[in-house]
Formats: C-alpha cells, structure tokens, sequence
C-alpha cells in the first residue's frame, strides 16, 4: 500500500496503481489531466477536491473516503466508484462502470454553482444519500444520465438539494428531467420518498417545493414546480430550547409574495404527509408575506423519547 499528497498532472502525464492500495491525501484542490492505468485501488482521501479530466484505463475501484472527486474526463468499465458518508462525487464526465453512493454521501452534477450533466454506467443509491441540482442560466437542472441501470431501495429516503445561483426567478409551473436511464432495464423503485431541501444561501431558499414524480414510459425523473404563490414551508432551525419536558419547535414559511395558514404537527412517531397520522397539532395561524419564521413552545413531553415534527402550509393556491 502507497500514500501520496494532493495530486495534480497535465494532460499526456500518467499514473500507474499497480495492484495495490494508492492513497491520494488531498490537502489542497488539484487537477490530474493524464490517465490513470493499473488494477489496484484509487482512495481519494483529504479534504480538498480532486478533478479527474483525462481518460482512466485502470481495471481497479475508486473509493473516495473524504473531501471531493470531480470526474470531468471519463472512468472505464471496469471502475467502480465508491463514495463513502460525507464525501462528494461530482463532474461532467462520464463514469462507465459502477457507481455506489452511501448513506451521507453527495452526488454533485458538474460541481458546484453550474448546472450539467454526469454520464454513469450504473448507480446504486443508498438511502440517505443526496444529490444536489443546480438550476442553470439556459432554464435547465443538473441531469444525471444513467446509461444502464439506476438502483433505488423500497423505503428508502433520498434528498434533493435545490440550488439557484444565478439568482434567477422561481420557475412557476415549469418541468425539468433529472434523471435517464435506459428503456432496456428495468425502472427503478417507486415506493421511495424524496425530500426537497433548499439550503440557506443557495438561491432558492424563497421557491416553493417542487414535485418528483417518475415517468417510467419515458425512463425519467421529474420536477415538476407549481404555480406562483404555492406555499411552502421548511422546519427552520430545528427544535430549540429543549429540556426533559418542553421544547420550541421551529418553522419558516419560505414561499414569497404570499400568505398561508401554517400548523406544526408533532408526536413520537414520523407522521409524513398524512396529517391524520400524527398525533399533535399547532395551528399558527396566518402567515405575513413569504418568507417568515414562526414557531410554538410543545410541553409535557417524557424524556426518553424520541420525537418528530413537520411543519405544514395551505392557502388558495394549495398545500
């Protein structure tokens, strides 16, 4: 087994893995331009990331344990890429073989702040893994296009990390492909759940969720994102100011532009969406316009257990 620091080359350099382990401690961001041949394994290790833009003739796994690994070249058939909790895979090249997302890992199309497209052979989700998609000047999504077989579990809770860096307008009532894959093999699994999260910063904070749903006749994802003024709610900053008995329970009305009457369902077990499910209800009231905090102060709680919340908003145009 071999180690190295941050590795960088230009095109027409090469690395050889041989059949061992070769650990590549990345410390500070670097660009390998040349081609990686050999049948051992390739850990990308280290939290800088790495950009992988030539051609990999090597026969071996890649396992990227921390930091991130942008394929912006192309991995051959033979390599399968693993991506450990709390790294990132990302790029706009193409992954021929394999490719396993653990729970806590990122799947990022194209990188960061552009939107594009990530060609890979086949990809197996694990629940709790996330995707960020970024929604680009030309009005498209990062689009993860799975040239063999894309492989969701039953019950399974994957996240959705909707980002708008360009500051653009909300896109009301418009649809955007997020994933292919072939007519060839079978569809993947629908009894998963998606959860659109829009982190703080990211651009898209004040739009409204948008809808996933799977087009098995045309062998895709979709978002499909509703009308102006749809409401839309997040759990704010979490439950605060907990003790043995009590705790405040946060939300933020993100929607802007409009009102709607939000409540905050709580209770020992996860409700979903099925409001009759859950076994505490606040009612808020109504909101002033998007986007705005509000919150309750839940009581009588018993230690020892564990409890959820959702928040939950309607107005005239939906829920």
């Amino acid at each position: 087994n071999m180690s190295i620091g941050s590795l960088s080359g230009q095109a027409g350099s090469s690395l050889y893995v041989g059949s061992a382990y070769l650990t590549i401690q990345q410390t500070t961001d670097g660009i390998f331009g040349g081609s990686i041949s050999g049948g051992g394994t390739l850990i990308k290790s280290g939290p800088a990331t790495l950009t992988l833009s030539g051609a990999s003739t090597a026969g071996g796994n890649i396992r990227v344990n921390s930091g991130s690994l942008l394929v912006n070249g192309s991995l051959s058939s033979s390599n399968s890429v693993i991506v450990t909790n709390g790294a990132t895979l990302g790029g706009n090249g193409v992954m021929n073989g394999s490719v396993s997302m653990a729970s806590g890992s990122l799947l990022a199309p194209s990188g960061s702040n552009a939107a594009g497209t990530i060609t890979i052979g086949n990809l197996n989700l694990a629940s709790g893994a996330a995707i960020n998609l970024d929604y680009a000047t030309n009005s498209t999504f990062d689009l993860v296009a799975i040239t063999n077989q894309l492989t969701l579990t039953s019950g399974s809770v994957y996240t959705l990390r909707l980002y708008n860096p360009n500051a653009l307008a909300e896109p009301v009532t418009q649809q955007f492909v997020i994933a292919t894959w072939p007519a060839s093999v079978p569809d993947p699994e629908t009894a998963v759940t998606w959860d659109i999260v829009k982190p703080t910063g990211g651009g898209a904070e004040g739009w409204a969720s948008p809808q996933v749903s799977m087009d098995a006749v045309n062998n895709q994802i979709i978002l499909t994102f509703p009308q102006s003024g749809f409401p839309a709610v997040d759990n704010g900053v979490g439950a605060t100011n907990i003790t043995a008995s009590s705790a405040d329970l946060t939300g933020n009305y993100t929607a802007t532009g409009s009102t709607a009457e939000v409540y905050i369902f709580w209770g020992t077990s996860d409700g979903g969406t099925n409001k009759a499910s859950w076994e505490n209800v606040y009612a808020n009231g109504t909101t002033g316009l998007g986007p705005t905090p509000f919150s309750t102060t839940v009581t009588n709680l018993s230690y020892g257990f564990l409890y959820s919340y959702r928040c939950y908003a309607s107005n005239g145009v939906g829920e």
